[in-house]
């Protein structure tokens, strides 16, 4: 899991919000434009209402432990906006 978050982290600036979601979807690593275009298929929606839209469920564990490893170990980090 925790190389899966990291391709995509590294494909892309994403937010916990948008990795969950990617994960979530199937996405793979691939380039930029087609991870933006996976998770805003909707015009309307925006880095804020994908956290808003977000549910933790316990599928969505593993790829926060992933993510939560990965910044402990310093492999990722995040940018506050």
């Amino acid at each position: 899991m925790e190389e899966t978050v990291l391709e995509l982290a590294k494909a892309t600036e994403l937010t916990t919000a948008e990795l969950l979601a990617c994960v979530e979807q199937g996405a793979k690593a691939k380039n930029p434009k087609e991870v933006w275009d996976l998770l805003y298929e909707d015009t309307d929606a925006t880095y804020e209402s994908l956290a808003d839209e977000a549910q933790l469920l316990h599928i969505q564990y593993p790829v926060l432990q992933a993510i939560g490893n990965l910044y402990l170990n310093k492999q990722i980090s995040f940018q506050q906006f």
